[in-house]
């Protein structure tokens, strides 16, 4: 975990110092043969994250729209049960609506990879940034596809904005973490 600490600044910086040259010297990224697709929040973005995705194996991609927040009518979702009553009860009214809104563009696009019979797809934000060369990413998802117990239904890959002292590695499954082993 340490290392990986370590790695992501290191890549981040030699990316933004070289750009795209950063990543010619890294050879190996696996076919990950699933679908990416990209919330395409800001399209200015789309080439980036169509490079990012394309660089850790990525070969199939999807530019998803996004729900425009101010078209999120929180009283209804509270009425259909959608959202609890409690919902991010702290923040402001549009802080509310655009966290409710990016929940269901992932609910919506996730059900409709399952309808489309996808075994899995990546859904990726329009600001992925590589923390790591992309064949070590490349090898890190498929690891992650490989070691992931067969009742789980999703794989959360994030540089570890969730509390990282509370994760739980499996002794055999070093890219796995839950609080499930």
């Amino acid at each position: 975990m340490r290392n990986w600490y370590r790695e992501a600044p290191q890549n981040v910086e030699r990316y933004n110092y070289y750009g795209w040259d950063a990543f010619a010297y890294d050879q190996g990224t696996e076919d990950l043969n699933m679908t990416a697709m990209i919330f395409s929040h800001v399209s200015e973005r789309r080439s980036s994250a169509y490079r990012m995705a394309a660089a850790a194996g990525f070969t199939d991609f999807e530019f998803v729209h996004t729900l425009p927040y101010a078209e999120v009518d929180l009283e209804d979702l509270k009425a259909r049960g959608e959202v609890s009553p409690e919902f991010c009860k702290t923040y402001s009214l549009v802080q509310q609506q655009k966290f409710a809104a990016h929940a269901l563009d992932f609910r919506d696009v996730a059900r409709r990879a399952s309808v489309q019979g996808h075994a899995w797809v990546a859904l990726l934000e329009d600001d992925i940034v590589l923390t790591s060369p992309p064949s070590v990413a490349s090898k890190r998802i498929c690891d992650a596809i490989t070691q992931v117990p067969s009742f789980c239904d999703c794989i959360y890959l994030e540089y570890c904005n969730e509390i990282c002292e509370e994760s739980r590695y499996h002794s055999r499954m070093q890219v796995v973490s839950t609080g499930l082993f």
